[in-house]
C-alpha cells in the first residue's frame, strides 16, 4: 500500500522536491510550485511504478538465494557438533 501511495503521489513529491532545491539555492518559491508537475503526472506515475516494481523484484531475487543458502549457514554447526561433513551436514540443518 505504501508503494502504491508513493506512485500516485509522485507528481506532488517531485513538486515538493523542486521547492526544496529552489529554496536551498536561494531562489524564490511559492506554494503553487508544489502542484507544477501535475501536468506531467502520467510520465511521473509510470516512472515511479517502474522503480517500485524493479525494487520489489530486486528484493525478491535477493530473498531467493538467501532462502536457498540458509541451510548451508548451519554447515559449521553440523561439522563441529555432529561431526558431519558436506551435504549431510547442511541437510541436517533443515
Amino acid at each position: 500500500m505504501n508503494g502504491l501511495a508513493g506512485v500516485i503521489l509522485s507528481p506532488l513529491i517531485v513538486g515538493l522536491m523542486a521547492i526544496a532545491v529552489r529554496q536551498a539555492c536561494g531562489m524564490p518559491v511559492s506554494f503553487s510550485m508544489a502542484f507544477g508537475y501535475i501536468r506531467r503526472a502520467p510520465v511521473l506515475i509510470g516512472a515511479a511504478l517502474l522503480v517500485t516494481l524493479l525494487t520489489h523484484l530486486g528484493f525478491l531475487l535477493l530473498l531467493i538465494p538467501l532462502i536457498w543458502t540458509l541451510p548451508w549457514a548451519v554447515l559449521v554447526v553440523g561439522v563441529v557438533y555432529r561431526r558431519m561433513f558436506g551435504v549431510p551436514s547442511a541437510e541436517a540443518g533443515y
